[in-house]
Formats: structure tokens, C-alpha cells, sequence
């Protein structure tokens, strides 16, 4: 990558097709959004890149549902005795199939010694992050995260179900014509950018990014399930 500006991604959803060859020549930074892995077919080959730039500083690495299922269940495999799970599941018994494909597709990698376990933990613990914020220009910032955000609270008490999951449904309260969300002054000039929910199941448009209450941007273009192209949000 060459010096020069910062892009936001999510939901890649293991089409590695797709990436990282669509990265932007001009990008210096790119915030992935989380559910790197899943659903697509190529899910060791988006492994292995996360597990090869998990310290590589022009990547920045947040959370999704997909890597906190992916971690609880590693955790469980391999330390039993740890505290519980960092996010607990919820969902249909198909869906939690679905997401412990890698989960399983990891432990099977560990157990035949072709990736290892200090590299994953590494990963989950060291690399990922539950939100990131990044200065934009004109004096915004944008706080990045999965899913959601709490409003009625500051930076370090969100609630880490929510912010990959929705848990509080901001989504559907953003898209009520009559709420007008109460931003406290801690937060203002702040944007924020979200994935998680495909733009077709809740807009019109075709392409993100979806704008909400002028805020409030959702990035997830569907890349799995529609064969979109992969979205790129520039921010700065």
C-alpha cells in the first residue's frame, strides 16, 4: 500500500476471491469491520491472511459475531477451564451451525499442526478490537464498529454483545422517521460506520453506504449472498 488514505470494509464473509486484491492502490489503512470469515468457500485462505497481518499496522481488526463465535468455541476446545464465553450465542440451531464451521475448520487446523494455536489466541486476544475510532477530515471522527452502539453510554462501557450483534436494535430505532437520537456531547463530531446488516434487507439502494439521521453509515453490501463487489468506504 502506498501512503495516502483510510477506507472501512465489513462482512467479507470469507469471499477471498474478492480480497485483498480489491484494496485501494491509494489506501494506507483499512478498518475491517469483522466477519472476515464464514459463508464463503474460502474460509482457510481468509484465515491465513488475518493470521499473516494480524500485525501489520495498515490493518486495523474489530470484532464481528463471526470471530467472537469462532474465539468462544476455540476457548472452549482448547481451555475448558476458562471463564465463560466472551459473547454468548443466540440464534437459530441452523445459524450456530453455520458459524461454528470455522470454528471448527480452526481446531481441525490446530489439531494437525498446520496453523498454531499461540498464532489464533494471538489473534483474538492481541489483534482484534471491539471498536476503533479514527480521526476523518473537517474535524470528524468516526467511531467503527460492527454492529452497533450504545449512545447512553461512553467508550469503555459499551456492552460487547451489542457491538456485534445489535442486541439493542439501534438499526431499527434509526430507521423510525420520528426518533431523533440523543447524541451526548462527549460524541459530538463523531460519525459512525456499521456492518453486520446487509443494505438490502433494510434500504432501497443498491450500493452502501446507507445514511442514517446523517450519522449513521451501514457498509455491508452483501458480498456473499449477492455477489456484490466489495465496498469501500473512504473516510480520510
Amino acid at each position: 500500500m502506498a501512503s495516502g488514505s483510510c477506507y472501512v470494509i465489513s462482512d467479507i464473509h470469507s469471499c477471498w476471491e474478492k480480497f485483498p486484491k480489491s484494496i485501494p492502490r491509494d489506501a494506507s489503512k483499512v478498518i475491517l469491520l469483522g466477519d472476515m470469515w464464514n459463508k464463503g468457500s474460502q474460509q482457510i485462505q481468509m484465515l491465513s491472511w488475518c493470521l499473516k497481518h494480524r500485525h501489520d499496522e495498515r490493518f486495523v481488526f474489530v470484532w464481528g459475531n463471526a470471530e467472537s463465535r469462532a474465539n468462544c468455541e476455540v476457548v472452549l476446545k482448547f481451555f475448558p477451564n476458562q471463564p465463560k464465553l466472551m459473547t454468548p450465542w443466540f440464534g437459530t440451531h441452523t445459524g450456530y451451525e453455520r458459524n461454528k464451521n470455522i470454528s471448527n475448520i480452526i481446531i481441525n487446523l490446530v489439531e494437525q499442526r498446520v496453523i498454531k494455536l499461540d498464532d489464533v489466541m494471538d489473534y483474538f486476544q492481541n489483534c482484534l478490537k471491539w471498536y476503533h475510532v479514527e480521526p476523518g477530515n473537517n474535524g470528524i471522527k468516526w467511531i467503527c464498529a460492527h454492529a452497533s452502539w450504545e449512545l447512553n453510554k461512553g467508550f469503555h462501557n459499551q456492552d460487547k454483545l451489542n457491538l456485534v450483534y445489535d442486541s439493542h436494535n439501534l438499526l431499527a430505532k434509526l430507521r423510525k422517521k420520528d426518533y431523533i437520537p440523543n447524541i451526548p456531547k462527549e460524541y459530538n463530531g463523531y460519525n459512525w460506520i456499521f456492518g453486520h446488516v446487509p443494505i438490502y434487507s433494510f434500504s432501497n439502494q443498491i450500493d452502501p453506504p446507507v445514511v442514517l439521521k446523517k450519522r449513521f453509515y451501514y457498509i455491508d453490501a452483501g458480498i456473499f449472498k449477492r455477489s456484490r463487489i466489495i465496498f469501500y468506504l473512504k473516510i480520510k
